[in-house]
């Protein structure tokens, strides 16, 4: 093959090298689609069962998450009521994005516990009274009577009766349960009483004494079962206890203004082990102030508060907004959410998509919050709280906005920067070494062609959208070594020819002919070797698993070596000819070069080099699957790319650096009073 292209090239080196170039360049056009990936995609393969796994649960419940940490330096102030209508707000207006999949944080919790409690309410509210009178109705036909008109009077009555008859009740208990906490407020209270919890004790046991609604009992456990009355207790004195504050209906009864900041407590605190009043007396007195933890079911929105340097109770709080799969891969988008988060924290609800739903009365409501970031005193005035205003002048909640998604981007920009750098530095630490230690004429035309190998190997890529990835970057130094390595082996060779006195063209072909194979033969050998690294690093089979990354760099270098090589054959070896040594050389024949016996020598005692080698290289077999895989990522990166800090700094605040997704998915039957076929939930 070579012979066959020797003579050409030796003849025509200009239109061989015209040629070339214009390939390389045709192939470079690759850049117009130019992309870069830094995702996890490139870690495991689409096929494995993690892979499988991970397809499955982006597809139902979005990527991994971007985080948002909120700093209070109020340790009570995540657990206000209008704190978490703010949060409500925030996450719902983001829940409603369509770049989103899910949003959870401590206005979701809030939120959902609230409306399944008020539904709860509204359920009995409205369901009981029903009851009565239909157990009335039964009792009335039962007693003998039918006229039909007499029992729809009757059933009307007795259910506009037994709905007075529950408010009445309820509202008598939740009055009983407010005025106890009044009363508890505003006595002594002994140091061994828990913060909020002895209140709420007291409060409970204040409607202990309070009756059931009649037949309430009976209409809990439904039609044909057993009556459980202690249940029916429980239940009773938690909703006028904890929820009658909140209840709209209830509050107006009581004549108040409705307030679930009691109920929110319940729900989110720990209340059992809040901290004893003589706790808090003597963390006053040291300048600090301390407060109940959040449960532990909470932990993902609401971690367990920590002290700073200061020695000051810090709480935190924890929204995660995971984005959709098609939204995680475009940069704008992520970028964009970034930026309406940073939006509604720092000047409050805006016009989208979302809030145009909306009435002018519940927008205007929602305007009314404010910042949708939370304050240390949940901006109630300072007239309702001159003492928080004194100590903690209502400043907002310090925020960090961090995650996977800006992350990957944060990598993608840094490549791009490292892409436009790696090239020239890499160019001129070879031109240097060049110059320094290639003694020949035309020494500098090995660099065209590693900038042509280069080119037109990134570019194909692109064009097999195989986007810009760390693999192909890693590559990239690896490309012009090995394009100048061929290269410098034919221009050497050329030149030697031509000083012995060999014309243009037989030096050509001399070069070709003689420095050709022995190229040709390492670039077989390197290509075995990625083309090995290749198909186990690309294989989702029995014990392989994918790893997309070093597929990648494998296919790269592996289609680079060819280029390379034909790069040094058309473009370094006819750019040397045409621009190197003019004419023929003397005649004279050169002095005999002297033998280097040392290297002679040792090649001829191969033995005694290639033992040791393969000793090593066992050694290291066996050592290898004791060799630590590094996958943290604050290793693989470098420390100052500030997206990684942000992440680093999440780590801290939070205490955790990642997550275990279970994904479970299944068969259920639906509520119990509704008609339909299982249906298959994730």
């Amino acid at each position: 093959m070579l012979r066959r292209v020797a003579g050409p090239t030796a003849r025509h080196p200009l239109m061989v090298l015209l040629i070339a170039l214009l390939v390389c360049a045709g192939l470079a056009t690759g850049f117009v689609r130019y992309s870069v990936d830094a995702g996890q995609s490139l870690l495991v393969g689409s096929s494995s069962t993690a892979g499988q796994a991970n397809k499955a649960f982006t597809q139902s419940f979005g990527t991994d998450p971007i985080v948002v940490v909120l700093t209070a330096g109020n340790p009570t102030a995540p657990y206000l009521e209008r704190n978490l209508q703010r949060l409500t707000a925030l996450e719902q207006d983001l829940a409603h994005d369509p770049r989103v999949a899910q949003v959870l944080g401590p206005g979701t919790v809030a939120n959902s516990a609230l409306s399944a409690t008020t539904a709860e309410v509204s359920k009995v509210l409205t369901e009981y009274p029903t009851f009565v009178a239909e157990t009335a109705y039964i009792d009335a036909r039962q007693k003998g009577q039918t006229d039909a008109t007499t029992l729809r009077t009757q059933f009307q009555t007795n259910v506009t009766s037994a709905t007075q008859l529950l408010e009445l009740y309820v509202a008598r208990a939740a009055a009983d349960a407010h005025q106890a906490r009044q009363t508890y407020s505003q006595k002594a209270i002994p140091p061994g009483n828990r913060l909020l919890d002895t209140q709420e004790k007291a409060a409970e046991a204040a409607v202990v004494n309070d009756p059931l609604p009649p037949l309430f009992a009976e209409y809990l456990a439904g039609p044909g079962n057993a009556v459980d009355a202690a249940s029916a207790r429980i239940f009773f004195d938690r909703l006028t206890a904890a929820f009658g504050d909140c209840d709209s209906s209830i509050a107006q009864l009581l004549g108040i203004n409705p307030t679930c900041q009691i109920y929110l407590a319940r729900i989110l605190l720990d209340l059992p082990n809040c901290p004893t009043e003589g706790s808090v007396q003597a963390a006053g007195a040291r300048g600090q102030e301390v407060f109940c933890n959040p449960k532990t079911a909470w932990a993902a929105v609401l971690p367990t508060p920590a002290t700073n340097a200061n020695g000051a109770i810090v709480a935190r709080e924890v929204i995660t907004v995971r984005l959709t799969t098609a939204a995680a891969a475009d940069r704008a988008a992520v970028l964009a959410m970034r930026q309406k988060i940073s939006d509604l924290l720092s000047t409050g609800i805006a016009s989208d998509a979302f809030t145009r739903g909306f009435s002018a009365a519940q927008f205007t409501q929602l305007k009314q919050l404010g910042p949708l970031a939370p304050s240390d005193c949940g901006g109630v005035g300072q007239q309702q709280n001159a003492s928080c205003y004194a100590k903690y002048h209502d400043h907002a909640f310090h925020f960090l906005i961090a995650g996977a998604p800006l992350l990957t981007y944060g990598v993608v920009d840094s490549m791009s920067t490292t892409l436009l750098v790696l090239l020239p530095v890499v160019m001129a630490l070879m031109a240097i070494l060049l110059v320094v230690t290639f003694r020949v004429r035309g020494r500098l035309w090995p660099l065209l062609a590693a900038a042509g190998a280069v080119g037109a190997t990134v570019g194909v890529s692109l064009w097999l959208g195989i986007p810009i990835t760390p693999a192909v970057l890693a590559g990239v130094p690896v490309l012009v070594g090995l394009a100048v390595d061929y290269a410098v082996q034919l221009v050497a060779r050329y030149d030697e020819a031509r000083g012995l006195g060999a014309a243009r063209d037989g030096a050509i072909e001399e070069a070709m002919l003689r420095s050709g194979p022995a190229t040709f033969t390492a670039a077989v050998a390197t290509l075995a070797g990625f083309g090995t690294l290749l198909i186990f690093a690309g294989i989702d089979a029995g014990p392989l698993v994918a790893i997309p990354l070093v597929a990648e760099f494998a296919l790269v270098l592996f289609a680079g070596v060819i280029v390379s090589w034909l790069a040094a054959l058309f473009i370094a070896l006819p750019a040397a000819a045409l621009w190197g040594r003019r004419g023929r050389a003397t005649s004279a024949r050169p002095a005999t070069p002297v033998k280097a016996e040392r290297t002679l020598g040792i090649a001829s005692a191969w033995r005694g080099a290639v033992v040791p080698a393969v000793i090593v290289a066992l050694i290291g077999w066996v050592l290898l699957p004791r060799v630590p895989v590094q996958t943290q990522v604050d290793q693989l990166l470098a420390s100052s790319l500030p997206q990684l800090q942000d992440v680093n700094t999440v780590r801290d605040q939070t205490g955790y650096g990642n997550e275990v997704d279970i994904y479970l998915k299944g068969q259920v039957a639906g509520p119990y009073n509704q008609p339909g076929t299982p249906a298959n939930v994730t």
